[in-house]
C-alpha cells in the first residue's frame, strides 16, 4: 500500500494543543496581536558554570575518535543525524540571553504562575520582546540564515 493510504497513528506531537491555546495566559501586542506566550525560567549562574563544563567534555569527547563518550555520542547521532553537541551549545547559547526587565516585569503575574491570564504589552515591551525573540532565534539556529527564518516563523 502507498504510504499516503496507509493507517496513520497520530505523534504526540500532532495532538498536543497549539501553543496559543495552551494552559497558562495569552500575551498581546500593542495592536492586540496574539503572540506566542513567553514562560520565565530561572537559571543559576553555578547551573550555567556546570552546563558549560559538560558542553566542554562533550565537545572533547567530539573530538577524541575513540573514547567510550566519543562512541556513545556517535550512537546518539546517527539514527536522525542528529548532532547532539551543537544542539546542548545552541540552548546554552539561548539561556544565557539576558531577560529584558521590562517584559520580565509584565511577565511576572502570568498564569500558571501568576494570576493574570491576559497580558498585553506595551510599545516599550513589545519592542523588547521582538529583540528578545530575535537574538533567542539567532542563539538557536547558531547564524544560519535558513535555521534562523524557521526559528523566527514560529514567533511570528
Amino acid at each position: 500500500m502507498p504510504k499516503f493510504l496507509s493507517w496513520h497513528t497520530p505523534t504526540a506531537f500532532e495532538l498536543a494543543k497549539p501553543r496559543w491555546e495552551s494552559e497558562g495566559y495569552r500575551l498581546h501586542s500593542p495592536k492586540g496581536e496574539q503572540l506566542i506566550s513567553l514562560f520565565t525560567v530561572e537559571v543559576s549562574v553555578e547551573s550555567i558554570s556546570d552546563l558549560t563544563a559538560c558542553l566542554a567534555l562533550l565537545e572533547g569527547a567530539e573530538n577524541d575518535l575513540g573514547g567510550p563518550l566519543a562512541g556513545a555520542l556517535q550512537e546518539i547521532r546517527e539514527p536522525r543525524e542528529r548532532d547532539l553537541v551543537d544542539n546542548f551549545r545552541r540552548v546554552l547559547r539561548a539561556l544565557q540571553i539576558p531577560a529584558p526587565p521590562a517584559l520580565l516585569a509584565a511577565l511576572e503575574q502570568a498564569a500558571p504562575a501568576g494570576p493574570q491570564r491576559e497580558i498585553s504589552l506595551d510599545g516599550g515591551q513589545h519592542a523588547e520582546y521582538v529583540a528578545y525573540r530575535d537574538k533567542f532565534c539567532f542563539a538557536l539556529s547558531t547564524g544560519e540564515w535558513f535555521m534562523y527564518t524557521m526559528h523566527r516563523s514560529l514567533y511570528l
